[in-house]
């Protein structure tokens, strides 16, 4: 349906769930102009969300075996991995971390949890984002919003 998605010219794609092959159609499609495309991704943290996605497009027959080109497709569509928890206690989602990316693989904490659970700032300044996600957000934010 991704693929088939991509013929339609939309404006956004948004997929409930990648857990294999289609991991690369996803990331097709996220690096071919489609700005806001979306996908969930099962990760025990933010900052292994691109490993785990790099897995799940190794499993496309084009990318088997290929770990730096499904590690480049990866670091390029993903900008930002937002990791969810579900509360046993309240049976509520809440966010522990937030991970940017660059497109050559670097990553900036942006959010995480402290040792209370606590979702904490880790970066105050937009000018510390990776560049590609610094011009549209300097565009709505002078800082990096207070938890």
């Amino acid at each position: 349906l991704g693929r088939d998605a991509l013929r339609f010219l939309p404006s956004r794609i948004i997929v409930g769930e990648a857990r294999g092959a289609e991991m690369a159609d996803a990331c097709n499609a996220m690096t071919t102009g489609h700005e806001g495309s979306m996908v969930s991704v099962h990760a025990n943290s933010a900052a292994e969300t691109v490993p785990k996605v790099v897995n799940y497009v190794m499993m496309a027959a084009r990318f088997a075996g290929q770990v730096e080109l499904a590690t480049r497709v990866s670091y390029q569509a993903i900008h930002l991995a937002v990791h969810l928890r579900k509360s046993q206690r309240l049976g509520r989602r809440t966010v522990t971390g937030v991970v940017a990316y660059s497109a050559d693989g670097a990553a900036v904490d942006v959010y995480r949890s402290d040792d209370h659970g606590a979702l904490v700032r880790s970066v105050y300044s937009i000018a510390d984002l990776p560049r590609r996600l610094q011009e549209p957000l300097a565009e709505q934010l002078d800082e990096v919003p207070a938890p």
